[in-house]
């Protein structure tokens, strides 16, 4: 399975395709490797692997199992907030850090103040010529260490019509997730 929402692996021990943070990730399991295996998944789905049958044989390639289920955010309709969905990433101070302090978050090494490492990552990674508003969101995480904020969330989009075959994908939605199951 592979999802940003931490919760639904949290109900029962599904096999992820990526932990939910890089400091916690088995060393074992590659984190930044699978990182870029789900952002080239994400790109080509809006270019080479648009077709449903072609997406299925790009990440089933993968040289890790690929998931069977993907459980995304919907972007495509209009009930989706804008930016990254994901709860408390940008609005709550880092650990120890004064919000009221003017140079909080301030980094000797030049990393910047903690309102500006939290702004450079604010759209979904999509390619340039795709509407940034359209389609299935889910997240990385990056270590980026030693800044103040060490954890960075990047947005993915996926094309739907990547995913648009009954016979290759089943389609449920609940509240605001796009479930897809392998047929």
């Amino acid at each position: 399975m592979h999802t940003a929402v931490k919760g639904f692996a949290s109900l029962y021990p599904y096999r992820v395709f990526q932990a939910s943070s890089p400091h916690y990730a088995n060393p074992l399991g590659e984190h930044p490797a699978r990182n870029e295996e789900l952002q080239k998944w994400a790109e080509a789905s809006y270019s080479e692997a648009a077709d449903p049958a072609e997406f299925l044989s790009l990440i089933d390639s993968s040289r890790w199992r690929a998931p069977d289920v993907f459980i995304f955010r919907d972007a495509t309709s209009e009930d989706v907030p804008e930016g990254n969905t994901a709860p408390g990433d940008r609005d709550e101070p880092a650990a120890g850090v004064n919000p009221d302090d003017p140079n909080a978050g301030d980094v000797d090494a030049g990393f910047g103040t903690r309102d500006e490492l939290a702004d450079h990552d604010d759209q979904p990674i999509v390619p340039s010529e795709q509407d940034a508003d359209y389609g299935y969101r889910t997240e990385i995480n990056v270590n980026d260490y030693p800044s103040v904020l060490n954890v960075r969330t990047h947005e993915l989009l996926f094309n739907p019509a990547a995913f648009d075959d009954e016979a290759l994908w089943h389609r449920a939605e609940i509240g605001p997730f796009v479930v897809l199951t392998r047929a």
